[in-house]
């Protein structure tokens, strides 16, 4: 049985397409041969530990499946390297970053900035706060057969750009497309590809130097051999690949968000809150809960008060020496200010109470919803009640 769902005992010759690399980190005893039988061999022994137990889904990461078919295997790989958050600002993304490949990890950390590890591919490389969020390299994607097999070029599979995986049924053939409860989701491998691709790219602009490599193994950035010494892979193994990877043209199969490298985290926020007024969502929120979001924004009013306070009493010692008193033009700003230094902090806290309040209430909305779905009906109870005697 292969990736894609079809099988090798019936005849079906394998398609063969070229990765976008040559040079293998970790070389497998299936490692000799022509491709076909690397591929044919690898796929009668599939390496499922390369990829996660499970994923997760829906607005709240409520839905979770397992990864141990092709079926969820299309759908994992789907949504684990999906742009769509992107996809949908691109026209203004020229506002959030600069048309170049990412900086080198060494000059991240001079830059001062903390690296964070991240499994969405949409924050990948996105900064702010002396932070960078990076989505460490998936061992699969280094890994020839998962390109030729999963995610071949366009030109080289001759399908559609929308293909699917689909599950064998049990007497070895495929399954019908159509057929129901059996047939897996349709996977755009195109779009797929291109992201992932960009993903791998990244990290050849990522790891320019050596010291590049110790700290990306060192923060568990890219995968370790976990055979022999698990050491990872050497620099002269690795200068290899990204050679390969940095060839001219190859920018121009990546998806389009990676014509940009570094993006700015505040000004994705901003983009965000615009365009969803007035639900005000984030593209990413720094604050973990409620409490985190009130000390973050009182904190600022509290600044701001005790610097009012500061202004008051430089008005009150003005208003006291002779120069000052018998200015009406002193006498009106001190009065504005301080109708300002009593209102201002009133309606400062008020308006952060309020963006709570947009904040809390569609969450409580959701949960309730959630929860009522969870509940049993009424029917339901009904039909699981013991009867009257």
């Amino acid at each position: 049985m292969t990736l894609d769902g079809s099988n090798n005992n019936n005849g079906n010759t394998l398609e063969v397409s070229d990765p976008p690399f040559q040079t293998c980190l970790f070389p497998s005893p299936s490692a000799s041969g022509s491709p076909s039988d690397r591929i044919t061999r690898h796929c009668e022994n599939l390496l499922w530990e390369h990829f996660p137990v499970s994923f997760r889904s829906g607005a709240f990461d409520e839905e979770i499946y397992v990864v141990n078919d092709h079926a969820t295997l299309s759908r994992f790989l789907e949504t684990e390297f999906s742009l769509e958050r992107l996809d949908v600002i691109y026209p203004k993304l020229w506002r959030v970053g600069f048309p170049r490949p990412p900086r080198s990890l060494s000059t991240q950390i001079q830059m001062g900035r903390t690296v964070v590890l991240t499994n969405a591919i949409d924050m990948h490389l996105v900064w702010g706060g002396g932070k960078i969020f990076l989505k460490p390299l998936p061992r699969y994607l280094l890994e020839s057969e998962f390109w030729t097999i999963l995610l071949p070029s366009s030109s080289a599979s001759g399908h559609d750009e929308r293909e699917r995986i689909v599950e064998p049924k049990t007497d070895g053939t495929a399954s019908a497309e159509g057929q129901s409860g059996s047939a897996a989701e349709s996977m755009d491998r195109s779009v797929v590809r291109q992201s992932a691709l960009g993903l791998l790219y990244t990290y050849a602009c990522l790891i320019t130097h050596p010291v590049d490599l110790k700290m990306a193994l060192d923060l568990g950035l890219i995968p370790k051999d976990g055979v022999g010494n698990g050491n990872g892979p050497d620099w002269a193994t690795w200068r290899k690949l990204a050679t390969e990877l940095l060839q001219p043209g190859i920018r121009r199969q990546l998806h389009r968000r990676f014509e940009r490298g570094e993006l700015r985290l505040n000004r994705l926020n901003w983009i965000y809150v615009f365009r969803d007024v007035p639900s005000f969502q984030m593209y990413y929120s720094p604050w973990y809960n409620y409490t985190d979001f009130l000390v973050a924004n009182l904190s600022w009013i509290t600044a701001t008060t005790i610097y009012i306070a500061i202004v008051l009493t430089a008005m009150q010692v003005g208003l006291s020496t002779d120069a000052l008193k018998n200015s009406q033009a002193f006498q009106n700003v001190s009065y504005g200010f301080t109708v300002f230094a009593i209102l201002g902090p009133i309606v400062a806290i008020s308006l952060v109470l309020l963006i709570l309040l947009v904040f809390v209430v569609p969450n409580w909305n959701s949960a309730r919803s959630a929860s009522r779905q969870l509940e049993p009906t009424s029917e339901a109870i009904t039909k699981d009640s013991p009867a009257e005697v």
